[in-house]
């Protein structure tokens, strides 16, 4: 298993073995999510709040989503690797369209109820809140790793001493749009049971060797609809209708 950042090379590598000669056909830039189209599918890169420090102009837009349309995916999959995070997130939008034509993944979604029963202690690195209620009703032991300071929440220096004695390890599938994910890689307990969960969710096969995956996929003829309610600044929740969840799991 990786334990540094190359974890996220490798997922560069892994989507250049399979990008063939596909070019990208469309482009999306929203305050909440960002969207690559191409012959292979739609690749979702949400983002946090805290993402845009200044949100760029219409205009602007305009010209990146033109820019990124013209574009093979083998030329925007590497700057995932780019320290500028907006070319970097658009880039890893497009592994996920990438990873949306794998054949390993499958419809459905985990039982939440049914993991949590077979654990004692909950690391979660992200806060996600429509879980919230099922992990407290299950009394799992629970501790929340974020990057905002938020009560009853550890910050990631936190998890080289708690982590490890976690069984159940639940990440959001944002920490690889924020690149984050290496911060708690190292610290995990060897027996750990590790999920990453939600829609930016990359469905790798270099990723379910060792993690259970579950992410959302964009529904066969919905990608235009989901395209212009992405530039509208729908989040995850308003598009939710023009979704669907599959899972890969670690076996």
């Amino acid at each position: 298993m990786k334990t540094s950042a190359a974890i996220y090379a490798e997922l560069v590598q892994f989507a250049c073995q399979h990008v063939k000669n596909n070019i990208i056909k469309d482009c999306a830039i929203g305050e909440n999510c960002l969207a690559v189209a191409s012959d292979l599918g739609c690749g979702l890169a949400f983002l946090e709040r805290s993402f845009w420090g200044v949100m760029p102009s219409h205009k602007e837009i305009k010209v990146l989503e033109q820019e990124i349309s013209s574009m093979g995916l083998d030329a925007l999959v590497p700057k995932y690797l780019d320290d500028d995070p907006l070319t970097a997130a658009l880039a890893f939008a497009a592994i996920n369209a990438v990873c949306a034509s794998s054949s390993e993944h499958k419809l459905g979604e985990f039982s939440l109820q049914s993991i949590l029963a077979q654990h004692k202690r909950l690391g979660m690195v992200g806060y996600f809140c429509p879980l919230m209620p099922e992990v407290r009703a299950s009394g799992i032991e629970l501790e929340i790793f974020e990057l905002r300071d938020i009560a009853g929440t550890h910050r990631p220096q936190a998890a080289a001493e708690i982590m490890p004695h976690c069984d159940l390890v639940i990440f959001t599938g944002s920490t690889f749009v924020n690149k984050t994910f290496h911060f708690y890689q190292p610290h995990l307990a060897s027996g750990a049971d590790v999920y990453i969960l939600g829609p930016s969710t990359p469905l790798a096969s270099m990723l379910h060797k060792n993690f259970s995956l579950g992410g959302s996929l964009v529904r066969a003829g919905s990608e235009d609809e989901v395209f212009n309610n992405i530039r509208q600044g729908y989040n995850y929740r308003r598009l939710q209708p023009w979704l669907t969840k599959v899972v890969a799991c670690h076996v």
